[in-house]
């Protein structure tokens, strides 16, 4: 686990963050860019006074950021929620997979959600559908352990100055810029390869189509573009051989068991500009 973590999220960059930025990052850019943050895994490794935008179509995940950075109160009150929301998390699982569950009213509406979020994707992945109070307790715990006040309050620190927002991603990458901006974007898995939803927005091959028509619209010069999305082969088919784009593959692991049985996982590097 990262200790660099602000957030575990589910299909997030945390561990693989600094490989990507070191191999694929443009040397010069003035301003970064994250249209789908979820847990906004590259914000630790990039340079405090640099303009950063981060976003995220899930209003949950984009009020979990915002109150983090301007309530002073949010940590205290997010860590007496955990300790409740760990008591009841079997329940709202339950209901949940069962299509009956509901978020509240209320800015803790974040606590429940990514919590939620994060183990019905363990569920997903590693377990057979089945009532998720079946779960061990280190299973339900995986989710919540990075959660602490020590990583919160290092988040807290390192989301100060960034802007965020919570609109349709091309609202961000799109915009013009006095100098070069570089965006990574880390979209939602393409659904009829997940079979399962994960996220509150999930995406088809027509989203994905999309993405690629729209990013190679832009100036590479002034709007550097990188995506990573799994190396499925429909994904393939969408992005290789496109002109513009160079597409690379990289071997990456993800941590959804023991560190000692991590499962590997191709996954597709997409920029639009030299390298």
């Amino acid at each position: 686990m990262s200790d660099n973590m602000l957030l575990k999220y589910p299909g997030s960059k945390m561990t693989a963050a600094r490989d990507i930025l070191d191999f694929f990052a443009p040397h010069e850019f003035t301003e970064f860019r994250d249209p789908c943050c979820g847990g906004c895994p590259w914000l630790t490794h990039l340079p405090v006074g640099m303009p950063r935008w981060i976003n995220d179509l899930d209003e949950w995940v984009y009020r979990y950021w915002l109150a983090l950075r301007d309530d002073p109160t949010f940590v205290d009150r997010f860590q007496e929620e955990r300790a409740k929301t760990i008591g009841c998390l079997p329940k709202i699982e339950a209901r949940f997979l069962e299509g009956r569950y509901r978020l509240r009213r209320g800015i803790f509406d974040a606590v429940d959600y990514l919590f939620l979020r994060r183990n019905a994707h363990l569920q997903l992945l590693n377990m057979p559908r089945r009532n998720v109070a079946s779960f061990s307790p280190h299973m339900r715990e995986v989710g919540l352990h990075p959660m602490t006040r020590e990583r919160m309050e290092n988040a807290k620190q390192t989301v100060q100055g960034v802007k965020m927002t919570c609109l349709d991603y091309w609202e961000v990458l799109s915009p013009p810029t006095d100098g070069v901006v570089f965006a990574i974007c880390d979209p939602p898995y393409n659904l009829r390869y997940c079979q399962s939803r994960i996220y509150q927005h999930d995406w088809d091959i027509d989203d994905h189509v999309l993405l690629r028509d729209r990013v190679a619209s832009l100036n590479p010069k002034t709007h550097k573009v990188l995506i990573t999305l799994d190396a499925e082969d429909i994904t393939r088919t969408i992005w290789e051989g496109q002109p513009g784009f160079t597409v690379l593959v990289r071997e990456q692991t993800y941590g959804m068991k023991s560190d000692d049985d991590r499962q590997g996982n191709d996954e597709l590097i997409i920029v639009n500009y030299p390298l």
